[in-house]
């Protein structure tokens, strides 16, 4: 709690009307003052934009080539959504990009590399169904991984179903 409460210059807000002398250190030449640990004084500058980027950047490869990286990626989704519910929406159509991508074994696309990413995000969906806005689309692709050739994945999206229809 004291935390999250002191991010951003919230704590010169609480320490108002006093007069705030900070000490701040960082091991990098030239670090902006509000990204050093030790500044909690100093009001974040970021903007949605960076945010943004930066969401856009972490989710890219979804739709790449390399299955591990995505599915470390989709697999984590759970603790972005958990931290940040407002974000449950872009993460879920993020995640759902995962069915029409094309993963390289050896350098040449595998299916199977696919379902196990599609696996990942059924058992993603499962972790923060409850904050998915919409949930048609989520149950239509748990619904279309049914006869997915991975028996482990159509297993999963028949759990799915049967504990969030």
């Amino acid at each position: 709690m004291f935390r999250q409460s002191s991010k951003g210059g919230q704590m010169a807000r609480a320490a108002f009307p006093a007069t705030v002398v900070n000490l701040m250190l960082s091991d990098v030449v030239g670090d902006k003052m509000d990204v050093i640990a030790s500044g909690p004084f100093v009001p974040d500058n970021s903007t949605f934009k960076d945010v943004e980027k930066i969401f856009r950047k972490y989710y890219a490869p979804i739709g790449g080539t390399v299955m591990v990286t995505a599915a470390n990626i989709i697999g984590n989704s759970e603790k972005i959504v958990r931290a940040k519910p407002e974000l449950a929406d872009a993460v879920t159509k993020e995640i759902l990009k995962v069915e029409k991508s094309s993963y390289l074994n050896k350098g040449d696309p595998s299916p199977e590399c696919r379902n196990v990413a599609i696996g990942q995000a059924i058992d993603a969906f499962d972790q923060f169904y409850d904050l998915v806005g919409p949930k048609t689309k989520v149950m239509n692709f748990v619904k279309r991984q049914l006869t997915n050739t991975r028996k482990q994945v159509a297993g999963k999206a028949e759990r799915f179903i049967k504990k969030h229809a």
